[in-house]
């Protein structure tokens, strides 16, 4: 069950486990890849663990699923900055404010 797998994964970052959130998460896509949430947290975690391309693809396809998400604009933003790239980070904190 994905659920399953994503809670687990949700402890698992909690715990600033991230190689086996980043797991658990990938389960849980694997068995539900329509759930944008586990896009988003495995992005998170990626993020967390300095992973900034992997973290971005993960919010775009969050983003894809579910594109009313101001918190994954965030969090896509952030991980733009990280990067450098200001003008996309821009972009997507400019849709969170609007």
């Amino acid at each position: 069950n994905d659920i399953f797998y994503y809670n687990r994964g949700f402890c698992c970052r909690n715990m600033e486990d991230y190689p086996n959130a980043i797991e658990d998460y990938s389960k849980s896509i694997e068995l539900n890849p329509r759930n944008p949430a586990a896009f988003n947290n495995r992005g998170f975690v990626r993020r967390k663990a300095g992973q900034y391309d992997l973290a971005i693809q993960d919010y775009t396809r969050a983003l894809e699923l579910n594109p009313d998400n101001i918190k994954t604009y965030n969090n896509r933003g952030y991980s733009y900055a990280k990067k450098g790239d200001y003008d996309r980070a821009i972009q997507d904190y400019s849709k969170v404010i609007a």
